[in-house]
């Protein structure tokens, strides 16, 4: 039986054929970015600032406790929620373009947007963060809370406990006399740099860099 000699000549080169598997490479990989990653990491870590926020006991007596009272706080859980939406809401993820280096490496990602600082301060306009009184007036119960410390906020008042049907809450009330002061209680007051916020979200980094650690091993 004659033998079957094939010859066949490879027309691309070896570093184009190289090249056009990374370029593939990198068109996929900022597709799954971009359709997969962004949205479930920026919800992902979202939702770790809310449960971290949650746990805390600010919230619980915001909610149902002292710091309701002591404020006289309406609706309280309505407004504790929307404002722990709204800072969560301040995390942006955003895609770094991915591109090729020097023919043979891969470079891009992800940039993660949260300013805590910033965030308070805009907190401060949201009209959650007020209460207003039967008079009209409007009290900045969240700014007390975060920037005030243990400074004496009203002097010659302080709040007693009961039921009376004068007390936005049904709890306390807060009755005039000399000599009084009242300020937000100690062991939940802050101050710009350390209050609840800051407190509660310490360490955050940690948190993030194994959920984006998790994100990016689910994209293949």
């Amino acid at each position: 039986m004659p033998q079957l000699h094939i010859r066949a000549k490879l027309l691309t080169k070896p570093a184009d054929i190289k090249k056009s598997i990374l370029e593939d490479f990198v068109k996929h990989l900022q597709f799954k970015i971009n359709t997969s990653l962004l949205s479930g990491l920026e919800k992902k870590i979202q939702n770790i600032i809310k449960l971290r926020l949650e746990e805390t006991d600010e919230v619980l007596s915001l909610k149902s406790g002292v710091l309701r009272a002591e404020f006289g706080l309406e609706n309280s859980s309505f407004k504790v929620e929307r404002i722990i939406d709204a800072l969560a809401e301040k995390v942006k993820v955003f895609p770094i373009p991915v591109r090729t280096v020097g023919g043979s490496k891969v470079k891009g990602g992800l940039r993660i947007s949260f300013d805590l600082q910033q965030a308070q301060n805009e907190l401060m306009s949201l009209q959650e963060a007020t209460q207003r009184t039967a008079k009209g007036e409007d009290l900045h119960w969240l700014e007390w809370l975060l920037k005030r410390g243990n400074e004496v906020i009203i002097e010659n008042y302080f709040v007693i406990k009961t039921r009376s049907k004068r007390s936005r809450t049904g709890e306390a009330l807060m009755v005039k006399e000399e000599g009084k002061r009242w300020f937000v209680p100690p062991q939940f007051s802050g101050t710009e740099n350390n209050n609840w916020l800051t407190r509660s979200l310490a360490n955050l980094d940690k948190d993030i860099a194994v959920a984006v650690q998790e994100a990016l091993n689910r994209v293949n």
